[in-house]
């Protein structure tokens, strides 16, 4: 595979293969360019799409190479996408739960994971980990909920399975029954599901309005910049 990439006939986009992390320090080619850059980031002028809810909206995703293409499914709703390799990191669960106590409002937690002993005994970990260190520090008690693999997507989309592994002894599982890992999901499904039930717990007539007041914003930032724009 190392050759056929290096060869061309395999495209180095269409596999995954992370390992490099790059800190550059920020720098500008004098003025204009300083002024450019503002002007790219007032294209890209957002307000906080939550605001006016009713809830807030959290994804955690158990696999953190399944992170980016939920959070691309999610960014035009601005809810924040988490990964932590599996959630069972005591201070990883603590951090979460001082930011949702830190809420006036009930947070809703969608979780994208494998369907497997050790994938479902993660999700109720965190469940029962989170969920107690909120109400131990008064705040609003979050709702979990299993987004990604369930039952039924396994058995509408009839993904692929695998027998569970017999040294796996985390959670309940029957002889029989088959693990799916999430990226069975193909992208675009996996997208849509996310989507709908993001879509089914917001006030869309508010998010349109703070679409609308964002663009306005952004509008009104084009205008103030408009003697050092070059678009």
């Amino acid at each position: 595979m190392g050759n056929a990439r290096r060869s061309g006939r395999v495209s180095f986009d269409a596999i995954r293969d992370d390992g490099l992390t790059t800190l550059s320090p920020s720098s500008f080619h004098g003025m204009p360019g300083f002024w450019d850059a503002v002007c790219e980031t007032a294209v890209r002028y957002r307000l906080p799409r939550l605001d006016g809810q009713a809830r807030a909206l959290e994804v955690w995703v158990e696999a953190a190479g399944v992170a980016p293409q939920v959070a691309r499914a999610v960014d035009a709703y601005g809810v924040t996408v988490y990964s932590s390799g599996g959630f069972d990191s005591l201070t990883v669960k603590h951090d979460a739960a001082c930011r949702i106590a830190a809420r006036a409002r009930k947070t809703i937690v969608l979780h994208v994971g494998d369907h497997d002993p050790s994938g479902l005994a993660v999700f109720q970990s965190a469940q029962e980990d989170v969920s107690a260190f909120v109400a131990g520090m008064g705040g609003v008690s979050p709702e979990f909920i299993r987004a990604a693999v369930t039952p039924a997507q396994i058995a509408s989309y009839r993904l692929p399975g695998s027998p569970a592994k017999r040294t796996d002894k985390r959670g309940v599982w029957q002889d029989g029954d088959e693990t799916v890992q999430a990226e069975a999901l193909p992208p675009d499904v996996l997208a849509n599901e996310i989507r709908q039930a993001v879509n089914a717990r917001l006030d869309l007539a508010q998010l349109a309005r703070v679409l609308d007041e964002e663009e306005r914003q952004r509008q009104e930032l084009r205008l103030e910049l408009r003697p050092w724009w070059s678009a």
